[in-house]
Formats: structure tokens, sequence, C-alpha cells
């Protein structure tokens, strides 16, 4: 039987070193949570339980999302660029991993791929 300290871990660990590494940029966008197995805690305007990533713009001003793009693949940087437009200082903003490749500038934004629920990676 899994234990699921064994599969919260990975994803734990991956997100520490990745806060770690965009704290020392100059970014002020951040991923601040995400859920990689979602069964109850949001759901989308379709009644879907998909995974998700919250971002946060922990600075004052409004940051350019178009320089953004969020992955789950090390080898693919860029898989799902963010929208065009901006996050105002102190704004959170949704994004669900439901694989739907979804960029509605006033709905629900959905990357093109989905999270591991066992092991993986995930970046912005």
């Amino acid at each position: 039987m899994i234990s699921p300290i064994s599969i919260v871990r990975p994803l734990l660990v991956s997100l520490i070193l990745f806060l770690t590494l965009v704290s020392s940029s100059s970014s002020e966008l951040l991923i601040t949570e995400f859920m990689a197995s979602n069964r109850t805690t949001l759901t989308t305007i379709d009644g879907d339980t998909p995974d998700w990533i919250e971002l946060h713009n922990s600075g004052q001003s409004a940051v350019n999302l178009a320089d953004y793009a969020l992955s789950n693949d090390r080898l693919a940087l860029h898989k799902w660029p963010l929208p065009a437009g901006a996050l105002r200082g102190g704004e959170y903003r949704i994004v669900y991993a439901s694989n739907k490749d979804l960029r509605e500038p006033a709905g629900e934004w959905h990357t093109n791929f989905k999270l591991s629920s066992t092991a993986g990676y995930l970046s912005l």
C-alpha cells in the first residue's frame, strides 16, 4: 500500500525547491498553492474538479503575465504560456490543470496538461 506521505513528499520537495529559486530572483509572481489530486476543493463552472494551481503576485505593482508560462515538463518549460494581461499587486489567480487548454481573459484558465498525484514537476 502506498502511503500518502510517499505521494506528497516528492511534490512538496519540488515546490520548496522551486519557490526557493523563484524567491531569489526578481520575480513577484509565485505559485503559492497547488492541488495535484483534486476531488472536492475547487469546482469549475462545468462542475468538474480538476487539479489546480494558485498564482499570486506578491508585489505591489502589476505583473505582465505574457512573460510567464506553466509547465509540468522539465524539458518544455513554456508548455502553457499564461494569457496576455496583468495580475495586479496582491492579486491571486487559479489555473486549472485540466488538459483543456483554455485562456478566457475574464473566465477560467485551464492548462494543456494535468498534474501527477504520485510524483512530478511544476514550474512557472
